[in-house]
């Protein structure tokens, strides 16, 4: 890799077959300095009940925003070959609470009737990798990147993306490099949450200022763009204030992970995500009740997710514990509260990741 003093990091094919290896060894280099929402889904019922007007308010903005781009084309059932009809998808509306408080609905179709007549690469839409997220990440803050995040849709953001000169990564369909002004410009997206770097900041503005022209209107407004040092993205917190460093933090996730456990965990406090019993399994102990049972696999899950992008400190735990999710034991229950104390006690704990030179 570069020096720390040549700021320019560009990779073609051969370097990617690298940084692709690179990717899987995230896990085990990540690096800590005690230095100092996952969301919930709600159906569209539930939501309404909870939400009231805000929620029908965002369940119409998200049907009116799809009919003003076309999503759907409306075909009269009497047209439909008994076949197509029993093919028909069914729609779907979530609504979730964003941590701003503002609440978003989100819509799509029960996709698992196409799974006897669509593969699953051609019917899935690709996501960026949590690797190549941070990889590039990484990247960025060596070269003191400016970032910018929007939201947008994948396929045609993909086709028109390649129209512009965009490269895709061969190991990743959610990353797409071009070279700008002498240097590289990358663009990763996961569904419609898009993240886009160069080091010259007015690369950004007329990408920017393209985006708007291929996606914005006056009827459904313009594509926001956040600037700056810090970005929520996916689910983590990306903080390029430290030069040539890449902090990853999810302090609100735990603070909400912790907060919704629907039992008291107490305070004492932890030094380890686990103990010298972790990996025993006492076939005598007795399975807990099937309500906590649904809550450890919960929390379980929820833990995995942090641990694969923020907190790979609690990795052995959660790996562990995602074996024991079928059958759940009164020691298993007690090693996920020690691991949920844990994570109360290092809440401050941020994950830094920076390139060292070969």
């Amino acid at each position: 890799m570069n020096s720390l003093n040549d700021k320019n990091f560009e990779y073609g094919l051969e370097s990617a077959k690298v940084m692709a290896r690179v990717m899987n060894k995230f896990n085990d280099k990540g690096c800590y300095k005690n230095n100092k929402s996952f969301m919930q889904a709600f159906t569209l019922k539930q939501g309404i009940n909870k939400f009231g007007n805000i929620g029908i308010q965002a369940a119409t903005d998200e049907l009116k925003q799809l009919h003003e781009r076309q999503v759907f084309k409306p075909i009269d059932m009497d047209e439909l070959s008994n076949i197509e009809k029993k093919r028909a998808m069914e729609s779907l509306i979530f609504l979730v609470e964003k941590k701003d408080q503002r609440i978003k609905a989100r819509t799509c179709a029960n996709g698992s009737i196409q799974r006897s007549y669509i593969g699953k690469d051609e019917a899935a839409s690709p996501t960026a990798s949590t690797e190549a997220t941070l990889l590039t990440g990484v990247i960025e803050a060596k070269e003191e990147r400016d970032i910018m995040t929007a939201l947008l849709f994948y396929k045609k953001l993909r086709r028109d993306l390649e129209e512009n000169g965009f490269t895709i990564n061969p190991y990743d369909p959610c990353v797409a490099n071009k070279t700008v002004q002498g240097t590289q410009q990358t663009v990763t997206w996961h569904v419609d949450d898009l993240k886009s770097s160069h080091i010259k900041k007015e690369v950004n503005d007329e990408f920017l200022k393209w985006l708007n022209k291929k996606y914005g209107n006056k009827k459904i407004g313009e594509v926001k763009a956040h600037r700056g040092k810090i970005h929520n993205y996916l689910g983590m917190v990306l903080d390029f204030t430290e030069q040539g460093v890449l902090q990853v933090q999810m302090k609100d996730y735990i603070t909400t992970l912790i907060n919704e456990f629907p039992r008291e965990i107490g305070d004492n406090k932890k030094k380890y995500p686990w103990n010298q019993e972790l990996f025993k399994v006492h076939e005598t102990e007795k399975l807990i009740p099937k309500n906590e049972k649904e809550i450890f696999h919960t929390f379980v899950a929820k833990g995995l997710f942090l641990a694969k992008r923020a907190r790979p400190d609690i990795m052995p735990s959660i790996a562990f514990l995602t074996t024991r999710v079928m059958k759940p034991t009164n020691g298993d229950w007690n090693k996920l509260i020690n691991l949920l104390q844990f994570l109360k006690s290092t809440l401050e704990d941020v994950a830094y990741h920076w390139i060292i030179p070969a």
